[in-house]
């Protein structure tokens, strides 16, 4: 959720082991806002891609619960 304009993002996902450079993408929109659940469907990274597209700066409010462990930035 953001605190207004609309941001894109992309929610993918690296299989664990993979050197080729592969990702897959499970949900690419521009939103201000998303509701689901996901189950992670390979060992690997997980994670989201987002750019704000808006003049302004937005504030992304991210809620997760499960099993994760918060790996960071990926470079």
């Amino acid at each position: 959720m953001t605190d207004g304009d609309p941001l894109y993002f992309d929610l993918q996902g690296e299989p664990e082991g993979d050197i080729t450079g592969y990702f897959e993408s499970y949900a690419i929109a521009t939103l201000g806002t998303m509701k689901g659940s996901f189950i992670a469907p390979f060992d690997g990274l997980h994670g989201w891609y987002s750019k704000n597209t808006s003049p302004k700066a937005v504030a992304i409010q991210l809620i997760v619960n499960g099993h994760y462990q918060i790996v960071g930035l990926k470079s």
